[in-house]
């Protein structure tokens, strides 16, 4: 949901900026979220297919993004929007905490990331 230099500005301020492989950002894209468009874009910036990819979101314009791309979408509630909220999308998975959130990719996207990028 951020521009390029809301986005840029952010990626200075985290010391684990250098394992993204491609961002996108609202100026990237003519529709932004809930579009499908931005979620579109970093697919192929990664070279990579929805099937073999997820969409994690802390919204319901992230959820509806994901989703409409044809992508996996994994809520966590411990964001921007409420349980309730999030579970009305039908999100794929809802996960409640950064714990869960971890152990949950740990066990899980081995069979969902793409070939050649950083896990």
């Amino acid at each position: 949901s951020k521009n390029r230099f809301e986005l840029e500005s952010f990626m200075q301020r985290i010391d684990w900026a250098g394992y993204i492989d491609a961002t996108v950002c609202a100026s990237d894209v003519h529709d932004p979220k809930p579009h499908p468009e931005s979620a579109r874009l970093a697919l192929q910036r990664l070279g990579c297919e929805a099937s073999r990819s997820l969409f994690i979101g802390d919204s319901v314009f992230d959820i509806r993004c994901g989703a409409d791309a044809g992508l996996a979408t994994v809520a966590v509630s411990y964001g921007a929007a409420s349980k309730d909220a999030l579970q009305e999308e039908e999100p794929t998975v809802l996960l409640d905490t950064p714990q869960a959130l971890l152990e949950w990719a740990l066990r899980t996207t081995d069979t969902l990331t793409c070939p050649g990028k950083s896990n």
